[in-house]
Protein backbone atom coordinates (compact mmCIF):
# COMPACT_ATOMS: atom_id res chain seq x y z
CA UNK A 1 0.00 0.00 0.00
CA UNK A 2 2.94 2.28 0.72
CA UNK A 3 4.31 1.86 -2.85
CA UNK A 4 1.00 2.70 -4.13
CA UNK A 5 0.49 5.50 -2.34
CA UNK A 6 3.94 6.98 -3.04
CA UNK A 7 3.60 6.34 -7.00
CA UNK A 8 0.17 8.17 -6.79
CA UNK A 9 1.68 11.28 -4.80
CA UNK A 10 4.79 11.38 -6.95
CA UNK A 11 2.41 11.51 -9.88
CA UNK A 12 0.31 14.14 -9.02
CA UNK A 13 2.90 16.32 -8.17
CA UNK A 14 4.69 15.92 -11.26
CA UNK A 15 1.11 16.44 -13.18
CA UNK A 16 0.43 19.53 -11.31
CA UNK A 17 4.11 20.91 -12.72
CA UNK A 18 3.01 20.46 -15.71
CA UNK A 19 0.08 21.61 -15.26
CA UNK A 20 1.47 25.16 -13.64
CA UNK A 21 4.05 25.49 -16.46
CA UNK A 22 0.60 25.61 -18.74
CA UNK A 23 -0.93 28.06 -17.04
CA UNK A 24 2.31 30.35 -17.27
CA UNK A 25 2.09 29.67 -21.10
CA UNK A 26 -1.25 30.31 -21.47
CA UNK A 27 -1.08 34.18 -19.43
CA UNK A 28 2.26 34.40 -21.42
CA UNK A 29 0.90 34.20 -25.20
CA UNK A 30 -2.07 35.48 -26.77
CA UNK A 31 -4.84 33.64 -28.07
CA UNK A 32 -5.46 36.49 -30.66
CA UNK A 33 -4.31 37.23 -34.37
CA UNK A 34 -3.19 40.85 -35.06
CA UNK A 35 -4.54 42.56 -38.12
CA UNK A 36 -1.07 41.65 -39.88
CA UNK A 37 -1.38 37.88 -38.90
CA UNK A 38 2.12 37.75 -37.20
CA UNK A 39 0.75 36.01 -34.12
CA UNK A 40 -0.28 33.48 -36.28
CA UNK A 41 2.02 30.88 -34.76
CA UNK A 42 1.42 31.57 -31.41
CA UNK A 43 -2.43 31.31 -31.12
CA UNK A 44 -0.94 27.76 -31.51
CA UNK A 45 1.45 28.03 -28.43
CA UNK A 46 -1.66 29.29 -26.38
CA UNK A 47 -3.46 27.05 -26.89
CA UNK A 48 -1.11 24.03 -26.50
CA UNK A 49 -0.56 25.69 -23.03
CA UNK A 50 -4.15 25.84 -21.95
CA UNK A 51 -4.34 21.79 -23.01
CA UNK A 52 -1.66 21.40 -20.86
CA UNK A 53 -3.26 23.90 -18.07
CA UNK A 54 -6.84 22.24 -17.88
CA UNK A 55 -6.10 18.38 -18.13
CA UNK A 56 -3.02 18.78 -15.73
CA UNK A 57 -5.43 20.16 -13.06
CA UNK A 58 -7.92 17.83 -14.49
CA UNK A 59 -5.36 14.65 -13.82
CA UNK A 60 -4.38 16.41 -10.48
CA UNK A 61 -7.83 16.41 -9.32
CA UNK A 62 -8.68 13.18 -10.01
CA UNK A 63 -4.95 11.92 -8.41
CA UNK A 64 -5.83 13.27 -5.34
CA UNK A 65 -8.72 12.14 -5.02
CA UNK A 66 -7.56 8.44 -5.77
CA UNK A 67 -4.67 9.61 -2.84
CA UNK A 68 -7.33 9.96 -0.54
CA UNK A 69 -9.60 7.35 -1.06
CA UNK A 70 -6.60 5.34 -0.77
CA UNK A 71 -5.45 7.13 3.37
CA UNK A 72 -8.59 6.03 5.14
CA UNK A 73 -7.47 8.32 7.83
CA UNK A 74 -7.16 11.45 5.59
CA UNK A 75 -9.98 13.84 5.92
CA UNK A 76 -13.62 12.83 6.81
CA UNK A 77 -15.89 10.51 4.65
CA UNK A 78 -17.62 13.66 3.83
CA UNK A 79 -14.34 15.58 2.45
CA UNK A 80 -13.74 12.27 0.65
CA UNK A 81 -16.97 11.93 -0.93
CA UNK A 82 -16.71 15.52 -2.32
CA UNK A 83 -13.75 15.36 -3.72
CA UNK A 84 -14.99 12.30 -5.52
CA UNK A 85 -17.58 14.60 -6.75
CA UNK A 86 -15.40 17.47 -7.93
CA UNK A 87 -13.11 14.57 -9.84
CA UNK A 88 -15.68 13.51 -11.52
CA UNK A 89 -17.92 16.87 -12.43
CA UNK A 90 -14.85 17.94 -13.48
CA UNK A 91 -14.36 15.17 -15.46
Amino acid sequence: MPSKIQKLNIWALKVIVAGAFGGLGVASFQSVEDDCGGTRGVKYAHFTFAFMFFFGGLAYAVLMWRLDSAIPSLGSPMQRFLRQIFAILAI
